[in-house]
């Protein structure tokens, strides 16, 4: 059984969490060293070019199996569901889902050179048809990240920081990762099981626990929350949902 550190907890004491080494270990470390470089002050050396070819295919995948399960678990909403409360604190199910288009849209622009313009990540309405609406976002999204030549670019993301520019295939994860834990959003708001296999929420794992754990997390618009203490024995996407400070057993409550 491997052992993966667990972002500080509240205290500031390092904890742990009891895992396995997955099929895709590889695709993990490979990420932690990307995102370290990326993030940290440290540069690891750098990974094998072949591995790094394979990671940047297979994230490109990651991300449109969740990117299409949020639109599996969306098509399952009923009309009353869009006024539901959601895990993300102070969104109905509508709100939620017009930040997730929001985030496409954003996404297929910053692929596209154009993640600059802060016009391009603000939500807006979902009009008479939501579904379709986020849809179209979405399609945008992945059509963008499977252009060619995409994965040698740079992206701008100035949510994530106004003065560095991100490697494709860390702009990607971190797609993919937002869209697994909102597709979880989608889920648990609507009663749904989110239907992910084990080796996609490891790879989100592995990014999950990447996110800085620390007083940024308290702002009232911070997208992550400090981290909860996992349950013995929890499973890749409840750790995920734990170390970012999400609830796996959030109820979902009728306004």
């Amino acid at each position: 059984m491997a052992l993966l550190p667990h972002p500080p907890s509240r205290t500031g004491e390092p904890e742990a969490i009891d895992t396995y080494p997955g099929p895709n270990q590889w695709i993990k470390d490979h990420l932690d060293g990307l995102i370290d470089a990326q993030l940290l002050a440290h540069h690891p050396t750098p990974p094998d070019p072949a591995s790094a070819e394979g990671l940047r295919t297979d994230i490109q995948t990651l991300d449109r199996t969740a990117v299409l399960e949020t639109l599996r678990v969306l098509e399952q909403a009923a009309p009353e569901d869009w006024d539901r409360p959601t895990p993300c604190a102070g969104w109905t199910l509508r709100q939620l889902v017009a930040h997730m288009t929001a985030q496409h849209r954003g996404f297929a622009a910053a692929a596209a050179g154009d993640g600059a313009d802060a016009a391009v990540w603000r939500p807006g309405t979902l009009g008479d048809d939501p579904l379709k609406t986020y849809r179209a976002a979405a399609e945008s999204a992945l059509s963008a990240f499977a252009g060619q030549g995409v994965l040698t670019r740079e992206f701008t993301l100035p949510e994530i920081s106004d003065t560095r520019r991100f490697r494709a295939e860390v702009a990607i994860g971190f797609h993919f990762l937002d869209h697994v834990v909102h597709g979880w959003d989608l889920a648990r708001t609507i009663g749904v099981n989110l239907d992910l296999d084990e080796e996609t929420a490891e790879a989100a794992l592995a990014i999950a626990l990447r996110v800085p754990d620390d007083e940024r997390r308290l702002a009232p618009q911070a997208a992550f929350r400090p981290a909860l203490s996992p349950a013995p024995g929890a499973r890749p996407l409840d750790l995920i949902l734990t170390t970012l400070g999400r609830a796996p057993d959030w109820p979902a409550t009728t306004p």
